[in-house]
């Protein structure tokens, strides 16, 4: 009888297929063994020997410890998952940044017990719980006060993401692998809310429209249950109320009202840069009746259709793409203060530096570029809550301008993370 590998468990071969995108037969082909067999492992029903265990992590670029620790994966949350398209071609697109995004929350949920990360600052809403009964003068009032709320006037907002991870909303950013599909939020544990973008397209003004999309189904859809947000039939309904909440967001009506002082596509050129919202965008809100009135808006999209614009915009390759910060920051200064070494790191996720810099948004090689030392022990959450009332106008070094208006209630994660950085 051929010996396995000890502590082998094959939902971890199941996760590591998704995560890497590779079919079951694949798998069996590349390391020489039947369809079965690869089932049997998966179903543990059988444990593959040390020799194909060896295959496998070759094959799926994945370390032993991986197939051998559950610590990584956390338990999957109720709460629905906010998608822009649930076609089937896009299965395996979407299981791959599943479990990228499982990842990520446990990154999330590691890096908790050390940082102090800013609390949810989400207004709430009584929005109805069907779809239907959501009308576009609600929409655009609710995302008119989503900007009250969090302090903001009715001018550009000069980072999205830096806004939403101030205010407690944590963002991921990687490639999907998959240029058609966007980006998807979920809630986890009531507490922890994740908006994942995908960095495949290199957009700024699309991914800063899919974060604001995104922060529509937060805002909009919480009550929404989750068996008509995943039902073909309410699925459009859904996505236009989150298309028409990103826009209102990103550039106000009154707003879009006063700016547009005519309808020509050099006009929303100039307007892209400023409030770096898509031209396609502009000219769609102007046809409205309550905007452009009895001006045609069709020769404006059939030039966006005859240059090409619909896929690559003038600008597109000019304006800087947003970053997350929120994960990233954290996991620079639990490192390098030696709360946690590369080592601890990588025992808690089981995967390669490469994967994990990939999904926190880390510079490559920024692990192994650390000595790899015994970790000191240092209370930093607690270090966190001693300083969690500092003021938003402090003299910290700030790189975007919403800071000033976002109420002073939370912990600003950004000016303690900095101070910290510069004390030690």
């Amino acid at each position: 009888m051929s010996k396995g590998t000890p502590g082998f468990m094959g939902e971890k071969l199941s996760q590591a297929l998704r995560l890497r995108r590779i079919k079951p037969i694949t798998l069996a082909n590349e390391i020489g063994v039947t369809r079965s067999s690869i089932s049997a492992y998966e179903k543990n029903l059988r444990s593959p020997s040390p020799e194909i265990m060896g295959q496998i992590c070759q094959v799926l670029n994945l370390p032993l410890s991986f197939f051998v620790n559950n610590s990584i994966y956390l338990p999957k949350s109720n709460s629905p998952l906010f998608y822009r398209s649930y076609f089937s071609k896009l299965k395996m697109a979407r299981e791959a940044a599943e479990e990228k995004h499982r990842i990520f929350s446990s990154m999330v949920f590691y890096l908790d017990r050390f940082v102090s990360f800013p609390p949810s600052n989400i207004p709430l809403f009584d929005v109805p719980s069907d779809p239907t009964e959501i009308d576009e003068k609600q929409i655009e009032e609710i995302s008119q006060k989503t900007r009250k709320y969090w302090g903001l006037n009715l001018g550009p907002i000069s980072n999205v993401i830096y806004l939403l991870e101030n205010n407690g909303i944590f963002v991921g950013k990687f490639p999907f692998g998959c240029d058609k599909l966007d980006a998807f939020s979920q809630n986890i544990e009531g507490r922890y809310f994740q908006i994942i973008i995908g960095s495949d397209k290199g957009s700024a003004v699309r991914q800063r429209f899919d974060a604001a999309h995104e922060l529509g189904h937060i805002v909009l859809h919480r009550k929404i249950p989750k068996e008509i947000v995943k039902s073909e039939v309410f699925h459009g309904l859904l996505e236009y109320q989150a298309n028409q909440f990103a826009f209102e967001f990103l550039f106000p009506t009154p707003a879009f009202k006063n700016e547009v002082k005519r309808y020509s596509i050099g006009e929303f050129i100039n307007l892209k840069r400023k409030w770096k919202v898509s031209v396609a965008s502009q000219v769609q809100r102007a046809s409205k009746p309550d905007i452009a009135g009895v001006v045609e808006m069709a020769p404006l999209q059939r030039t966006i259709s005859r240059n090409g614009w619909r896929k690559n915009e003038p600008l597109d390759n000019e304006l800087i793409c947003e970053e997350p910060r929120l994960i990233k920051d954290a996991f620079k200064i639990v490192l390098e203060t030696r709360t946690q070494s590369p080592q601890d790191v990588y025992n808690n996720f089981c995967l390669h530096f490469s994967d994990i810099e990939q999904i926190a948004g880390l510079p490559d090689g920024y692990l192994s570029s650390f000595e790899q030392e015994k970790s000191k022990v240092i209370d930093l959450k607690d270090e966190f809550k001693t300083r969690n009332t500092i003021d938003i106008d402090d003299p910290v070094d700030f790189d975007y301008e919403e800071t000033k208006n976002v109420s002073n209630r939370k912990t600003n994660v950004y000016s303690f993370l900095d101070a910290f950085a510069q004390k030690t």
